[in-house]
């Protein structure tokens, strides 16, 4: 995402939120694509220091199984990140 790669996490967050709204209402979206959409949130919420949000929205995220292992590592560290923040 464009807002992402030019740090404008609140833009980002406004656009994955909205995505996210059409997915829960769409019957036709995936789990991998809402636990994308869930990730790509969390790293916006992690930007702007919400790391509480931050972190249940990357939780929803690992909690998908529909992933490869990359990807579940990719989140858990991003995970793990979010929680030391939190301490």
């Amino acid at each position: 995402m464009f807002y992402q790669q030019d740090h404008k996490y609140e833009n980002a967050l406004e656009y994955h939120q909205k995505k996210l709204d059409i997915q829960e209402k769409t019957s036709q979206s995936n789990q991998a694509d809402l636990a994308s959409t869930h990730f790509n949130i969390g790293i916006c919420l992690e930007n702007l220091s919400r790391f509480t949000e931050a972190m249940d929205h990357v939780q929803k995220s690992v909690d998908s199984t529909h992933f490869n292992d990359s990807e579940l590592h990719n989140r858990q560290v991003a995970l793990e990140r979010i929680r030391k923040e939190l301490e």
